[in-house]
């Protein structure tokens, strides 16, 4: 079996108030994303999330599996994996939250797996 080496590049939360008014708290979102390696044989992982919950954790089948629930339309996550060679860039980044106050309810929570 091969192994795979997963590099975790960068991780930031930041918890604040962005000014302004605009987003509003609407609906709970689901979402599941897994991402198979591919043939790299190493990957350099980005994630960046400006507000919430981040759990990461390993025992994942694939290369990452994640859940993501959001109650901002904006904060959707975007997730871009590619491959050159035998290194991945995998990248997690969390949707725009300008205009977002902190509270009032606002949930933005991942539970990304390696």
């Amino acid at each position: 079996m091969k192994r795979l080496a997963v590099v975790l590049v960068v991780v930031s939360v930041f918890v604040g108030s962005c000014g302004g008014q605009g987003q509003k708290v609407g609906q709970m979102r689901h979402e599941t994303r897994s991402i198979q390696p591919e043939n790299a044989k190493s990957v350099h992982t980005h994630l960046m999330m400006g507000a919430g919950e981040l759990n990461v954790s390993g025992s994942a089948d694939a290369l990452m599996e994640a859940d993501f629930a959001y109650n901002i339309a904006d904060w959707k996550p975007k997730v871009d994996y590619d491959v050159s060679g035998d290194t991945g860039k995998l990248s997690v980044k969390q949707g725009s939250g300008k205009g977002v106050r902190i509270g009032g309810g606002a949930r933005n929570e991942w539970d990304v797996r390696f």
